[in-house]
């Protein structure tokens, strides 16, 4: 299959009612079917169908379409840092809206981090970038892996709290956070405790989602929260 080929099956697969986060799963679909069909193509083209695809959809319907086509094929063929710095690379020039960046992060980020070291140790480097929706992708990025690897996300959460004042990324933190109350509400407690003077209201308002009602009242209400401090003062003890 060609890269015009591709386009118009593309384009002929995806009807106006496709174009919704509502239909997520008619194009995952859709993009694994193309997956199939272009089995053979090198990490070039499909980058290629990528960009060309720009000129063809709606923001929303190609990005849909993209991340899971993505998903299926360039992960596969570009494990290494150079695919994770394009990636970064897209992010930093705002490719993506708020709803797909979080898509992006969940279904091709996400799982090559959990079997790819330096992927995961890579998101530490994100953590401290400039670019705050590049920090946010770090965070939303970890998110689920949480649930594996508890003190590695706390060493990225460390790192958000110190340099991240921007409302995104502490929502982001926040969710981290409250994932890792999931896994074991005693780390949680206990990194909540040491840090909570350098937690903004924000963050740990979603970061206490899951403990009882009493408990969330009284750290949302007891507690005087600062806006931002210096990561200098963070600590991180679950990390041993």
């Amino acid at each position: 299959m060609i890269l015009q080929e591709a386009l118009e099956y593309l384009v002929a697969s995806l009807k106006p009612e496709t174009g919704s986060l509502k239909n997520w799963g008619v194009l995952r679909t859709k993009a694994r079917e193309l997956h199939k069909l272009t089995l053979d193509w090198s990490l070039a083209q499909v980058v290629s169908l990528y960009k060309h695809s720009l000129e063809h959809f709606s923001e929303e319907t190609l990005q849909m379409t993209a991340v899971f086509f993505l998903m299926c094929r360039y992960t596969q063929l570009a494990s290494d840092l150079s695919a994770l710095n394009r990636f970064k690379d897209w992010i930093e020039k705002g490719t993506f809206s708020s709803q797909t960046l979080k898509r992006f992060c969940e279904y091709i980020l996400l799982p090559v981090i959990n079997y790819n070291t330096d992927w995961r140790l890579e998101m530490l480097n994100w953590a401290q970038n400039t670019h705050f929706l590049v920090r946010k992708a770090a965070a939303l990025s970890i998110k689920k892996y949480a649930l594996d690897c508890v003190p590695f996300c706390l060493e990225v959460v460390s790192i958000l709290l110190g340099n991240s004042p921007e409302k995104e990324v502490q929502e982001a933190v926040g969710q981290v956070l409250r994932q890792v109350s999931k896994k074991s509400k005693a780390k949680f407690l206990k990194y909540l405790e040491s840090n909570l003077p350098v937690i903004t209201k924000r963050t740990l308002r979603i970061a206490v989602g899951r403990l009882p009602k009493k408990q969330r009242y009284e750290y949302l209400h007891t507690y005087k929260i600062p806006k931002l401090v210096g990561k200098s003062n963070l600590k991180n003890e679950n990390s041993g």
